[in-house]
Parts: C-alpha cells; structure tokens; sequence
C-alpha cells in the first residue's frame, strides 16, 4: 500500500509542519542550531519518499522519540493515515468481492 498521489501532499506537509517546529524551537533558543540540524537528519531517515501509509503509521510515533515537541504532529497525522489505510481496505475488498462475483475489477 504505498501512498500515490496523496504521497507528496501527506509526506510534504508533516515534513512542512516538523520544518516549523524545529524553525520555532531554533528561534526561541529552545534547541541549538547544530541539534537541530542532527535532528532535521534523523527525521529524513525515518521519512523516505517511498514511504507506505502502513510504514508512516509506524514512524509517526517515534517523532517525539527523536524529539518531544514532534509528538503533536504525529497526533495530528496519525488519525488521517488510519482513515486513508481504512478506505484503501475497503476498495480492495470491494475489488475482490467484485472479482468473486462478477469476475471483473472495479478500478
């Protein structure tokens, strides 16, 4: 289940959201310059482009583990993935009950 079209929008709007914070926190002085950049990385590592929906709901949490003040970010995008990964369920069951039946696919 890898994330098509919904791919860039989702993964560059939780990297938008991650770049704020660290911006914020780097602002107010709450984290260095230098750990922010070693944070920026670890998140990139955590973040590939070909990330699944399933892969980002595992990811998500560990946010706050490379950083506390990601955690609100995680919350905020997990509902959103688990509604994705729902619906993504829901058509390929429809496929296969179609398939079953009809013999053909629903695209």
């Amino acid at each position: 289940m890898v994330i098509q079209n919904t791919k860039n929008s989702l993964l560059s709007s939780i990297e938008c959201d991650i770049a704020k914070v660290l911006i914020e926190e780097t602002t107010a002085q709450k984290i260095s310059e230098e750990d922010c950049e070693k944070v920026a990385k670890e998140i990139l590592k955590l973040l590939p482009e070909n990330i699944s929906l399933t892969e980002l709901e595992k990811i998500l949490p560990k946010l706050k583990e490379v950083y506390p003040d990601l955690a609100k970010i995680s919350i905020k995008y997990l509902d959103s993935i688990e509604k994705k990964i729902s619906e993504e369920k829901i058509v390929n069951i429809r496929q296969k009950i179609n398939q079953i039946l009809y013999g053909t696919k629903i695209s």
